[in-house]
């Protein structure tokens, strides 16, 4: 009977250390859901929801993997399989993000040499479409046109012929 007390005792704090680093893990997933809600209010409610519980998730996955471990099993398997989906996560969220913002990092790109070439004032034409500079943003550049200010991406200036008809709004004159 001392036999299995005495191994009692000494696998006790193993059993202690597990279970703060589970509630830890626990209450820290739900600080890190909360504040991942208050950060995702750009995103859809349903969106944000999913998100905070992924992070969630993984934050107690990885304190369940953490407690499992201090309670003496080997884990080492089921850690590089958390990593690896882990990893395969973070890098389909990272091709996501490249692709959605494909157009506007081009058309970011573009304007910087736009508006190295064309400012506000001057007549053009692209395509179609003619009209004055009146602004331009960091994606697009916006022209007077009959029917109100025509928004023209950045990136068509690039992708077809434009035509400066006037250098600036006092050679028009």
């Amino acid at each position: 009977m001392t036999t299995y007390l005495a191994a009692l005792a000494q696998y006790l704090p193993k059993v202690i250390a597990a279970i703060v680093v589970l509630f830890a893990g626990v209450i820290g997933g739900r600080l890190i859901n909360d504040a991942a809600m208050a950060t995702a209010f750009r995103l859809l409610p349903h969106q944000g929801r999913q998100l905070a519980r992924l992070v969630r998730g993984i934050i107690v996955g990885a304190a369940i993997l953490v407690a499992t471990k201090q309670l003496g099993v080997d884990v080492s398997l089921l850690t590089d399989i958390f990593l690896i989906a882990l990893a395969a996560l973070l890098v389909g969220a990272a091709f996501a993000f490249g692709l959605g913002t494909r157009s506007i990092i081009a058309n970011i790109l573009a304007m910087h040499y736009v508006n190295k070439s064309y400012g506000v004032g001057q007549r053009i034409r692209l395509g179609d479409d003619n009209g004055r500079i009146v602004r331009t943003t960091s994606t697009a550049v916006f022209i007077e046109h009959d029917e109100g200010e025509l928004g023209i991406p950045g990136q068509q200036f690039f992708e077809q012929r434009c035509l400066r008809i006037s250098k600036s709004a006092s050679s028009e004159s």
